[in-house]
């Protein structure tokens, strides 16, 4: 086809000198080899670490595979998260973790549990908050509403108020030519009525034209019968409504809650988290995992069970928490220096025995 010059411009010439990607033969291999293996410590949305906070997949995160258990103080993984059972039952957050879960991660339906950071379980909480109000409505949009038509409505007629579709059939009426209304009205006659009027009265006019009839008709002044309004006797009630029972002051809402609280206060303290499991590891390897202990085991006792061999000449083991921040004794015992959690994880490091100079020290 031909251009028209002046109203189409010409299409330009793609360039040649951009460089072309290229292209895999087997696009689905290629998708496998970018693929990652599940692990328990990562986020299965944002593939987020929880033990390092790096991202999974890449160079910042070289952490192992490691089973870590929520605790308030995040000892033992760095990202607070959320555990989600992933059953059949729970329509909703199978739909949204379908949807959303990384798509390189090697998912497979046996899978009975996952980790989500709070991050991404905020928004799955607004999303399932979403899905349960449209299921509460239920409101189709293919479906009319109850007591809405589709039919166009009729033409509202001023007579009796309804519509013309409404309107009862009409007896054929014989009027006379002298009368005021059309033969092809629909309304019938109305005889005149006159009204004797005293000589102070002002004359009012009987017959008016409605602005609001649609065929213009002359309406006249006419008597109509009373109504009578009928008084129906008033039906006892189905079911009485019942009076709430007088409280007196010693049960006064804010009296209840200041003695709530006053017996809270003096309640005992119920008994603490109790250390249970210990897992002794490397920042590579892990030596002995999840080893019972009891109120009096020391941190010396569970290295020796879990590394049986001596540290070289000149070092000696040392024992921290994951960030290094905490050394421990070994002497300690461990259920008291770890209060409040069930497991820990204890990572050993190997350091040079400091020279120690008695002239550092000052005499008394």
């Amino acid at each position: 086809m031909s251009v028209i010059e002046g109203k189409y411009p010409a299409k330009q010439e793609e360039d040649e000198s951009k460089p072309s990607f290229p292209e895999f033969e087997n696009n689905d291999q290629y998708m496998i080899q970018k693929r990652l293996p599940m692990r328990p410590n990562i986020c299965v949305i944002c593939l987020t670490c929880l033990t390092c906070s790096g991202k999974y997949g890449s160079e910042l995160c070289t952490c192992e595979p490691t089973e870590i258990q929520w605790n308030i103080k995040k000892i033992g993984y760095k990202v607070d998260f959320r555990r989600k059972s992933v059953s059949s039952s729970n329509e909703a957050f199978l739909t949204w973790l379908r949807a959303n879960r990384s798509a390189r991660l090697m998912w497979s339906e046996r899978y009975k549990e996952v980790k989500i950071c709070t991050g991404c379980n905020s928004a799955c909480w607004r999303w399932m908050k979403m899905y349960k109000g449209n299921e509460t409505s239920g409101q189709n949009p293919s479906q009319e509403p109850a007591g809405v038509s589709s039919r166009a409505a009729a033409p509202f007629s001023p007579k009796l108020g309804t519509s013309e579709d409404e309107k009862p059939p009409q007896e054929h009426v014989n009027i006379p030519e002298s009368s005021p209304i059309s033969p092809k009205s629909p309304q019938r006659p109305r005889p005149e009525v006159k009204t004797e009027l005293t000589p102070n009265q002002p004359q009012v006019p009987t017959t008016f034209t409605s602005p609001i009839s649609p065929l213009n008709t002359v309406l006249r002044a006419t008597h109509s019968p009373p109504i009578q309004s009928t008084k129906t006797p008033p039906r006892p009630a189905d079911d009485p409504p019942h009076l709430a029972a007088k409280r007196s002051r010693k049960e006064h809402p804010p009296y209840i809650r200041e003695r709530e609280r006053e017996k809270v206060e003096e309640a005992p303290l119920g008994p603490s988290i109790l250390l249970k499991t210990v897992t002794v590891r490397s920042r590579k390897k892990i030596y002995k995992e999840k080893i019972a202990i009891s109120p009096t085991t020391t941190f010396e006792s569970v290295l020796k069970y879990a590394i049986p061999i001596s540290p070289p000449e000149g070092k000696r083991f040392v024992m921290k928490d994951i960030d290094k921040q905490i050394e421990y004794v070994p002497d300690d015992f461990i259920a008291e220096a770890i209060p409040g959690v069930e497991h820990i994880d204890i990572y050993v490091y190997i350091e040079k025995i400091p020279d120690v100079q008695l002239d550092d020290f000052e005499d008394l």
